[in-house]
């Protein structure tokens, strides 16, 4: 679906926006930036060998976490967006996939 918005032009929305709507209440402590995870905000090496984990890692190690202590996800890395994600992309019966679960990954990603 293509929507015509602004003065760039045609922007592309796709069925999953409307997904991504689902309980916003849920995302409301994300947006005052506390506590958000250093995934968020690292670097394609960093994600790729876990080096944004390394902080977390050290509290770990020093002393047990609390709640508290665990970072958020962004609302887009949340499980319950990439649960609507893997549901929408997940083969129709009329597609008979052999690999459903192989099918999906590679539609989502």
């Amino acid at each position: 679906m293509a929507t015509i918005k602004g003065a760039t032009g045609i922007t592309v929305r796709s069925e999953f926006d409307s997904v991504m709507d689902v309980e916003p209440e849920l995302y409301e402590p994300l947006l005052n930036g506390c506590n958000v995870s250093g995934f968020a905000k690292s670097s394609i090496i960093s994600k790729a060998f876990w080096l944004w984990m390394n902080p977390l890692l050290s509290k770990v190690y020093k002393y047990p976490l609390k709640f508290d202590d665990i970072p958020a996800f962004l609302p887009e890395h949340r499980a319950e967006r990439l649960s609507a994600l893997f549901e929408l992309n997940w083969p129709k019966p009329h597609e008979k996939s052999n690999h459903p679960a192989q099918t999906t990954l590679l539609r989502c990603f």
